[in-house]
């Protein structure tokens, strides 16, 4: 969720509120412990922030979210935040 959310910026609460979905359905089914989650969750915020600083990693995301802003119809270039 939060790759995606930094390729498509627009629909960030909705992604993220799916992730927790997942992780909670993990929970309900008793697949995981809530602690599980939660430090599944600790470990997904850590991994981005490292490889979100990589400049191979931005590349290759650039070029991932050109195609799937395409593949999603919205515009190659994310509304600008300000």
């Amino acid at each position: 969720a939060i790759v995606l959310a930094q390729m498509v910026p627009e629909d960030r609460a909705a992604l993220f509120a799916r992730g927790r979905a997942i992780g909670d359905s993990r929970v309900i089914m008793g697949m995981h412990f809530p602690t599980d989650v939660a430090a599944g969750r600790v470990i997904a915020a850590a991994a981005a922030a490292f490889m979100l600083q990589n400049p191979k990693f931005q590349s290759d995301m650039r070029v991932a979210q050109a195609g799937l802003r395409q593949a999603l119809g919205l515009p190659v270039a994310p509304p600008d935040p300000r």
